[in-house]
């Protein structure tokens, strides 16, 4: 049985490759490239309620599908249970979900720089 550390970079692979020829494939990879940091920075509510409401907006369709494939990977049913749990949570368990959806979005961010070849800093800021 793999680890979970090998399972996230499998899953975490599997979706970076799959998005490679979506016109959206940059926005996607900046996301990924960014989220390490946003879930460091504000931790893993703010972040991913970061990305559901950019996946709402115009042109939400690289976020919707981080966010979907962030969940899949972290072995959530859906995207809006992975949020669900990061709000209602107490802290403890708050903070395991933490620090899994960091390590896993870690995996995004490699895979998103060595596939989709993304190098330059993210554009979008993060939530204030």
């Amino acid at each position: 049985m793999p680890s979970r550390e090998r399972a996230w970079a499998k899953a975490a692979f599997d979706s970076v490759s799959q998005v490679i020829d979506r016109p959206w494939a940059e926005d996607y990879g900046r996301q990924a490239k960014h989220l390490p940091a946003l879930v460091h920075q504000c931790g893993a509510c703010q972040a991913l309620t970061f990305l559901q409401a950019k996946a709402a907006g115009e042109n939400g369709e690289s976020k919707r599908q981080l966010l979907k494939d962030l969940a899949a990977a972290l072995q959530f049913q859906s995207a809006d249970l992975l949020l669900e749990q990061a709000r209602q949570l107490e802290t403890t368990d708050y903070h395991l979900l933490a620090r899994n959806v960091l390590r896993c979005a870690q995996w995004f961010k490699r895979y998103a720089e060595a596939l989709l070849k993304i190098d330059e800093p993210a554009e979008e800021g993060g939530p204030a």
